[in-house]
């Protein structure tokens, strides 16, 4: 796939190509960690003049991100508008010289090729995000590669273009660019002529990460639900059920492109629900159960400034003007549960009020115990409860582009896995009541950050590190003449050595990518992208 750059006017500045290798037969070009991103940039000079002086091609890849958020003003019909850019990636690829012409004198009619080889990295720099963090988990977050987001042109799974839930008001970028400088014969000073680009779609390798605490006035999520059973809406209550379920395991995605996918290579991941039911005296029977359905819920977070926090789903997002969230729903499957059985069982005195409290606490570190995750309810009398488990597969549907779980600087996205049960009171009811719980659930990849870093790394430098574990080490102490050597050692090489890692760390600095660029105007034009959940 290339992409061709014309100038509006033939006569001052010169035709680009930038030609991506190895990927004719798909539509996007898709890339994944320690990828190597092979092409070559052609160049053909005006052809309306005899020689170009001074023009250099500078292909370079970067990741860009960007936030517009268009909102109403606070009294009339203004338009507020907030942005921010962040250029977090910039790879510089260099140029023999041996490759430019002789004085760097492009001549017309001929077609001047620099072919480029560049490798994905596992992660950026520290200097690439260097705002203010509230946590050091923050700073490891945002410095991790996010994938790319919002844009409809290359949005999917490599060989289709899908829809991946995400607002217009935020994107994240990759592309391969290519830029000619022409030298002013006056001052010296280069000047660009052509500033070409070549999208590419990138997904990084995403590791599973650890489960979540979710505390109990969670706003976000809902990971135990209790509900009063009645007989009828003007009855009295039979009983009170509780419905509790733990994070799921992530649910992996594949990080490259693939032409096929057969039923197998879904992606999916399995839910136990836990259900519990305390009678309110020993005549009264748990209610049949109904169905039971999932839908998921991708949530992305956009900013015109920088986060500070791991971005969470909160009230006061309602009421930000510089940042918000956007929430698509994606229903997966509904089933009828009405053969799953309830256990009875016989309360003992260990469950007292203390221990109810402790066991409640407890149950989100829990296993997939029902006694332990569910445990006894607000209307618990200490005697017959009952007890019920379901296994719900959960299977993502393929009309859509699941991005794995990333936090960066200025977007994140998160998933919730919603799940509904509805049961019947025994006298007939015209509508039946439901529970639902809002669990937490990541969307990682089949293939790790070590399996591509072990596939596509470095094998020696993976070689080295087994032989060094394995390594005998002396624990004796050091020999006499090792002492005294290191007692005489002068002042002069370590004062050099100081002065080398100053500049080297100065020289480092220089390179770090621009600022964060928040701007704000009065009046916009206002598009209106942005839903609430």
């Amino acid at each position: 796939m290339n992409r061709n750059f014309n100038a509006s006017s033939p006569r001052s500045k010169p035709v680009v190509r930038i030609s991506l290798k190895d990927q004719q037969a798909s539509p996007v070009n898709s890339y994944t960690t320690l990828d190597k991103i092979d092409g070559e940039v052609e160049q053909n000079p005006d052809p309306n003049h005899v020689k170009g002086l001074g023009n250099i091609a500078k292909p370079d890849p970067i990741g860009t991100s960007r936030t517009i958020i268009e909102s109403p003003g606070v009294s009339g019909p203004a338009i507020g508008r907030y942005s921010a850019f962040h250029t977090f990636l910039r790879l510089a690829q260099p140029i023999d010289e041996e490759q430019y012409p002789q004085y760097r004198i492009f001549e017309a009619g001929r077609t001047y090729t620099f072919p480029f080889t560049f490798v994905v990295p596992e992660q950026l720099l520290p200097s690439s995000c260097n705002h203010k963090h509230n946590h050091p988990q923050v700073h490891a977050a945002h410095t991790l590669l996010p994938p790319s987001l919002g844009d409809p042109t290359i949005s999917g799974n490599g060989g289709t273009i899908l829809d991946d839930m995400a607002p217009l008001i935020t994107q994240i970028q990759y592309a391969v660019r290519a830029q000619v400088f022409k030298k002013c014969p006056a001052d010296d000073s280069f000047k660009v002529m052509v500033d070409a680009k070549e999208k590419v779609r990138f997904i990084p390798a995403v590791d599973q990460a650890p489960p979540l605490s979710v505390p109990d006035d969670s706003e976000e999520y809902q990971m135990r639900k209790e509900k009063d059973v009645r007989k009828g809406s003007l009855r009295g209550k039979i009983g009170r059920i509780v419905m509790a379920a733990a994070q799921p395991k992530a649910i992996p995605v594949p990080a490259s492109p693939t032409s096929t996918q057969s039923v197998e290579d879904v992606p999916s991941t399995m839910v136990t629900v836990h259900l519990r039911f305390d009678p309110t005296n020993e005549e009264q029977q748990p209610p049949r159960l109904g169905r039971i359905w999932t839908r998921l819920k991708a949530n992305t977070f956009f900013s015109a400034q920088p986060w500070a926090d791991i971005a969470a789903k909160n009230s006061s997002l309602n009421w930000a003007l510089n940042r918000g969230i956007y929430t698509q729903t994606v229903p997966l499957a509904s089933r009828c549960v009405a053969s799953a059985m309830w256990q009875k069982h016989t309360g003992t005195s260990s469950c007292s009020p203390a221990a109810s409290i402790l066991r409640r606490r407890d149950s989100f570190q829990s296993t997939s115990s029902v006694e332990s995750l569910t445990g006894p309810s607000a209307g618990y009398a200490g005697e017959t409860f009952y007890t019920a488990s379901i296994l719900v597969p959960t299977s993502l549907s393929l009309t859509r582009a699941y991005l794995p779980t990333f936090h960066s600087c200025l977007s994140s996205r998160t998933y919730a896995l919603e799940i509904s049960l509805s049961y019947h009171t025994p006298n007939a009811n015209l509508t039946a009541p439901t529970l639902a719980l809002l669990l937490p659930v990541q969307i990682s990849t089949t293939e790790s950050l070590a399996e591509a870093s072990a596939a596509r790394g470095d094998p020696e430098r993976a070689g080295n590190s087994y032989d060094e574990f394995f390594t005998p080490r002396s624990i004796a102490p050091p020999q006499a003449e090792f002492t005294e050597r290191s007692s005489t050692l002068s002042m002069g090489p370590r004062q050099g050595r100081s002065d080398t890692l100053v500049s080297t760390t100065s020289a480092t600095s220089t390179m770090s990518p621009p600022e964060y660029s928040p701007v704000s105007s009065p009046c916009a034009r206002r598009t209106g992208v942005m839903t609430a959940c």
